[in-house]
């Protein structure tokens, strides 16, 4: 059972607070790592299903030239429900390696948002700046520097201009990982991930003389 919280102290001075009014009482947490999410829900497995199988067989070479009409009309049938078979099977192959790529992703994500949840913990719980209520805040900037490495490498492996309808334009995988990272941002700030976010966090719960220090 978590500890009961304790109300931080109020103050009459604070930066952004010119008028020195007291400021209402906060409420600070326990300190307590909270338990890892399962990234399986966020990042679901893809199923890939069997592979296609081999393509079909070309119908024999054409016939003689002396051949009788009924050949020649067997032929081009033949032809044509080989054409049909084809353009059937290569579908089925893109769709099983889209989905083979798909699951390649999904486990990444996963490995990546592990990573990030791992060194994060590690990190605030030893400073004493994290809480359990803290996990749906920690889980999300987890998966958005998921989404963030996922959108930058389909920006290397395709460009930054990729082939469209009407020629060539934007990846939106540009737009997609600037918007990440807009939503990430005040994530940053509130976890101390960023210099600047350091200097206004105290993680000594405000008894330490010098905040922003990571001992």
């Amino acid at each position: 059972m978590a500890a009961p919280h304790r109300k931080l102290r109020a103050v009459s001075e604070r930066e952004g607070n010119p008028s020195k009014r007291p400021l209402p009482d906060g409420i600070r947490f326990a300190p307590e790592a909270p338990d890892e999410p399962i990234w399986a829900e966020p990042f679901p497995d893809v199923e890939v299903g069997r592979k296609p199988g081999r393509a079909p067989t070309a119908p024999r070479r054409p016939p003689p030239k002396g051949a009788s009409d009924e050949e020649r009309t067997a032929y081009r049938l033949a032809h044509l429900a080989w054409v049909m078979e084809m353009l059937e099977h290569k579908a089925e192959v893109r769709a099983y390696d889209d989905r083979k790529r798909l699951q390649a992703e999904a486990v990444r994500a996963r490995k990546i948002a592990h990573e990030m949840w791992t060194s994060l913990i590690q990190l605030l719980d030893s400073q004493g700046i994290v809480a359990v209520v803290d996990r749906g805040a920690l889980a999300d900037h987890c998966i958005l520097s998921a989404r963030i490495e996922q959108a930058e490498r389909d920006i290397t492996q395709r460009g930054v201009w990729v082939m469209g309808e009407r020629g060539a334009v934007k990846n939106p995988s540009t737009t997609f990982v600037n918007q990440c990272r807009e939503k990430d941002r005040p994530y940053l700030a509130d976890f101390g991930l960023t210099p600047a976010a350091r200097d206004k966090l105290n993680p000594r719960g405000g008894d330490d003389p010098t905040p922003g220090r990571w001992d």
